[in-house]
């Protein structure tokens, strides 16, 4: 055992009792052992902290803290950041969990200095453990450099369009890089710190995707992208949004970003959110843009739900059979 962490595991968690022990167990379980891991509990009323006290490992770091909400989410993440003594940072919620040789497989790839983040297949569970399907970036070989960000940035041409360093619990990033990026970011209102964050350190270094499964993450009805899900679509299209705003006109052009469809793209998942909601006013002004200014599959997305909000017929499960096909930007 290493007296000395190579990886700190960031754990943050709240009212995680039927799953922190899984979590826990998948990192005591790791086959590489020069790693500490930081649990912070935002005040959990479940009985999550007294399971965790039960674990007497002294790479375990155990902080709780009074209860502080999804909405200071980054206070959490970049608590435990200023607390990392580890050159990398891996991801880890306190209900999700890991297979025993995630760290032995992922950290050799650091062995390029050029590398700072990684990343692998994800399977989805349920709450019994369950397999419900499995998450890894679509038609990878054909879109390599862009997955890997090589050149450095033009990952952003895809990424902008959608989130596709999922689930977290597979990542593990070059710490030095992501202090330089000022840590964690979770702007305001938005309950999610990984898109802002991954957005940023696009400029900063290449990726690395390892087709090896790294990470287990949990779907349960407590979870976030459950409770919030209108405002993690609505956050992802103001996240985008922002981003592009900030980009000068020859970074669009570098990194071969078509605006005018991204933008398209925006409207259409804000009018989603407005959707769900059940604010079909806003809905319908967001799916006319995307209708204006968009590509054929978004255009055509955008008046089946425009045409759910009219009708009020609900028409999303037919949106949904037709995702699989979407456009690589």
């Amino acid at each position: 055992m290493s007296d000395f962490p190579l990886v700190s595991i960031i754990t943050p968690t709240y009212n995680h009792k039927n799953f922190i022990g899984t979590c826990i167990e998948s990192v005591l379980r790791q086959s590489f052992d020069a790693w500490e891991q930081i649990i912070i509990d935002d005040g959990s009323i479940d009985g999550t902290n007294e399971i965790i006290k039960t674990y007497k490992d002294s790479r375990i770091r155990f902080i709780n803290q009074n209860h502080r909400g999804i909405w200071h989410l980054s206070e959490a993440y970049n608590t435990a950041l200023k607390l990392a003594r580890g050159e990398f940072i891996a991801i880890l919620e306190g209900d999700d969990f890991w297979p025993a040789d995630k760290l032995e497989k992922q950290i050799p790839y650091f062995d390029d200095a050029g590398v700072i983040l990684t990343w692998g297949k994800g399977i989805i569970v349920d709450d019994k453990n369950q397999v419900i399907d499995e998450m890894m970036p679509k038609h990878f070989n054909k879109y390599k450099n862009i997955y890997q960000n090589i050149p450095i940035g033009i990952a952003l041409n895809r990424l902008l369009f959608e989130n596709f360093i999922v689930p977290t619990a597979t990542i593990v990033i070059r710490r030095r890089s992501l202090i330089e990026v000022g840590g964690f970011e979770q702007p305001i209102g938005i309950p999610f710190v990984d898109y802002a964050t991954w957005l940023k350190l696009c400029l900063r270094g290449r990726f690395c995707f390892i087709n090896e499964v790294l990470g287990f993450w949990r779907r349960h009805r407590l979870q976030t992208t459950n409770l919030f899900n209108s405002e993690m679509i609505l956050g992802t299209a103001e996240i985008s949004s922002h981003f592009l705003d900030d980009l000068t006109l020859d970074q669009r052009k570098s990194y071969g970003i078509n605006t005018h469809e991204l933008m398209s793209m925006n409207a259409y998942l804000r009018g989603t959110a407005y959707h769900i909601k059940k604010d079909y006013v806003k809905s319908n002004k967001e799916f006319i843009k995307a209708i204006i200014g968009g590509y054929n599959l978004i255009r055509c997305k955008a008046f089946i739900g425009l045409l759910s909000n009219v009708t009020g017929i609900e028409l999303f499960k037919l949106i949904n059979s037709i995702k699989v096909k979407i456009k690589i930007i």
